[in-house]
């Protein structure tokens, strides 16, 4: 492998952008058991950061390389774009139609009819 600068630079470049504790961290290098049983099957502990994940969009292991969305594999950064996005989506649609107001005013009066009933109960 070639690199541009040599085997020095290469280094250099390691050493200055390199963060082992993350390392450790998305690796579970600190491990002693790499791979365990769990419900009758083999888990695979070590490097979790390379696996394929084979649930849902929400289930996919933390750090995990894709998503699947509605059976296609995606990177997690447009995973990630999409949920921001439609967070934006919703929140905007609250904002536009005063839904924040009329959650609020709605758990209020939910609330104080709560408390009204148990005080009744309270009483008898």
């Amino acid at each position: 492998m070639d690199i541009p600068g040599g085997r020095e630079a290469y280094l250099v470049l390691r050493d200055e952008y390199s963060n082992i504790s993350l390392e450790d961290f998305v690796t579970n290098s600190n491990d002693l058991n790499p791979i365990v049983e769990y419900q009758n099957e083999l888990v695979q502990k070590s490097n979790p950061i390379y696996l394929t994940p084979t649930k849902g969009f929400f289930d996919a292991h933390f750090y995990s390389p894709t998503k699947n969305f509605f059976g296609i594999q995606i990177s997690t950064f447009i995973a990630n774009s999409m949920v921001i996005w439609l967070m934006v989506f919703l929140l905007s649609v609250l904002l536009f139609f005063d839904g924040l107001r009329k959650v609020v005013e709605f758990s209020s009066q939910k609330s104080s009819e709560l408390s009204l009933w148990l005080m009744r109960r309270i009483k008898n």
